[in-house]
């Protein structure tokens, strides 16, 4: 079944959660530098997944099965969320 979003209620939080991507959020390193993965990577509403910017049918980076839940229980406590990432240009 469906593991519910954590409750963080009570708990000393951050104001902000800050995330790198690469062995963080997904199982995948350097994404940016090797095949079949092409940059820049985005959020698929459609699909609900993230995905990269392949053409024409972009492909799928899986996240950490966690990962989800963990952005949902820090979003509903008002947490913000950002991430940081190495851009090679």
């Amino acid at each position: 079944g469906d593991t519910p979003i954590p409750s963080l209620e009570g708990l000393g939080l951050p104001r902000v959660a800050v995330f790198d991507l690469d062995e963080t959020c997904w199982d995948h390193f350097g994404l940016d530098h090797k095949p079949p993965f092409r940059p820049p990577f985005r959020w698929c509403g459609a699909r609900g997944c993230v995905v990269d910017s392949s053409s024409p049918t972009p492909r799928q980076v899986k996240v950490f099965p966690e990962l989800p839940h963990v952005l949902l229980a820090l979003f509903q406590a008002g947490v913000e969320i950002a991430v940081a990432s190495h851009d090679t240009k």
